[in-house]
């Protein structure tokens, strides 16, 4: 008793292979795999607000419009560059007086407030001082003992001259508030407009271009499978 067997082997062609593969569910390359959306998204306009606070052009850069907000950060920098130079001209007047009050006056800087230099430029000496608040019935404002707080000018036109400066050094001082202003101005602007720019920034990207990429069939080519892009206008 003769038994054969007979084996059918198949070719198929690449045709058939990729007529089942995208046929086939358990082989089937999925769709969502392949679409990924190319588009932005939108920016916060309170952290926008929040960085412009911190630093003045920053919600402005994070909201893509940093050729506004530059000049806010330009700005920044040249008011604090301001500031300093008014605090480092304001010291350098005022030691400059005091120093000339210790020398034409033989005033001890030890332990000395403000008002005692006022006072020190509005009379010729401690005992002057101490005179007109008795007639005035001030004991209290006496400098007692008078060793302490001693001064006497030699000229009328030294102590002028000391009162000058005292008076220019306060003055300088004086402009740092009006700075701090301007740099409290400088922030609540900038937070403004880039609320603003993260506004603009949002509604722009509402008419952008999205963008697809997914497989399909490309009836025409030896191999029926390729890659779409696909285009979309959002308004």
């Amino acid at each position: 008793m003769n038994i054969s067997f007979s084996i059918e082997k198949k070719v198929k062609s690449r045709i058939d292979i990729s007529r089942d593969l995208l046929t086939n569910d358990d082989t089937r390359i999925h769709s969502d795999f392949f679409t990924p959306e190319i588009k932005p998204t939108k920016k916060s306009a309170p952290l926008a607000v929040l960085l412009s606070l911190a630093i003045p052009g920053a919600g402005e850069t994070y909201a893509d419009n940093f050729s506004s907000g530059k000049y806010y950060l330009i700005s920044e920098a040249g008011l604090w560059i301001t500031y300093f130079g008014f605090n480092m001209y304001g010291s350098w007047i005022q030691t400059d007086a005091r120093e000339f009050a210790k020398t034409y006056a033989g005033v001890s800087l030890q332990g000395k407030n403000d008002k005692f230099f006022v006072n020190v430029g509005n009379y010729m000496s401690v005992d002057e001082f101490n005179s007109i608040k008795l007639l005035n019935r001030q004991s209290d404002k006496l400098y007692n003992p008078p060793s302490q707080y001693y001064w006497k000018w030699r000229t009328n036109q030294e102590r002028l001259r000391f009162r000058r400066m005292r008076i220019q050094s306060d003055e300088t001082y004086n402009n740092l508030k009006f700075v701090g202003i301007g740099v409290l101005l400088n922030h609540i602007a900038s937070a403004v407009n880039a609320a603003i720019s993260t506004s603009s920034y949002n509604k722009s990207i509402g008419s952008s271009l999205t963008f697809q990429l997914k497989p399909t069939k490309v009836p025409y080519l030896s191999f029926p499978q390729g890659i779409q892009l696909s285009c979309y206008k959002s308004f």
